[in-house]
């Protein structure tokens, strides 16, 4: 009987992760979406002054528009997604889900580090492909995987740069009430600078100081950001 009641807590617990997740999901892209439109609008309109100009994007100059435009579209999947839970009205519910602490954040970190972020990640490469066939050879010039775009690596280099570059956001949107997006900008390039400026961290790459920015920091702050969040359920 012992065995039996826990293996339904078990399935209990596994069902309600998943409800949970697939709530998030839902509402995290009913909240993100207008963030995704913006940016590629902003890529269409890249395409039409190239189409407007008679100019030629080749794929290696479109893939640096492409990458900050999902890069910048990630920063702010955190805050629109899950901006609510520090709050002490909005926030309390979420805090009370009877779910483990790290169940709950292990599906935030789901929605708004993997499946929001590579679905418009991904959505990017389809709209590129769908203007460069419609301009035939005007505007975009080439497929963004021929020569100097990207392949199989630098596809999935260039998303976990993203997720590691938007840590500091989630880190952000737990710990401050007000501005989340503005202040961790703001932090971010304090250390960026820091990085970048005293230590010279690009002309050290492979380096243990670069080793220690571009890869431990980022995890340092989802280990923060999960420390921060469990804090959450004792406010």
């Amino acid at each position: 009987m012992g065995k039996s009641s826990q293996y339904q807590k078990k399935n209990n617990r596994k069902g309600r992760a998943c409800m949970l997740a697939f709530s998030d999901l839902k509402t995290g892209i009913r909240k993100v979406w207008p963030s995704a439109a913006v940016m590629a609008v902003l890529y269409i309109g890249y395409w039409i002054i190239m189409m407007a100009t008679e100019g030629h994007a080749a794929p290696a100059d479109r893939l640096p528009v492409l990458y900050l435009a999902a890069l910048f579209f990630s920063f702010s999947v955190p805050a629109s997604a899950y901006g609510y839970i520090n709050d002490p009205s909005d926030g309390t519910g979420y805090v009370m889900l009877p779910l483990p602490s790290l169940v709950k954040f292990g599906v935030m970190m789901l929605v708004s580090v993997l499946v929001i972020p590579f679905g418009f990640y991904l959505a990017m490469y389809l709209i590129d492909c769908c203007l460069t066939l419609a301009g035939g050879e005007k505007g975009f010039a080439g497929m963004i995987w021929e020569e100097g775009g990207t392949d199989f690596i630098s596809f999935w280099s260039d998303y976990g740069k993203i997720c590691l570059y938007q840590s500091a956001f989630i880190l952000g949107n737990i710990v401050l009430r007000k501005h989340k997006i503005a202040l961790t900008v703001i932090a971010m390039l304090a250390l960026h600078g820091i990085f970048m400026g005293i230590f010279r961290i690009e002309e050290m790459r492979g380096g243990i100081l670069y080793i220690l920015y571009a890869f431990v920091t980022p995890v340092s702050i989802w280990v923060a950001s999960y420390l921060a969040f469990r804090r959450l359920q004792f406010s």
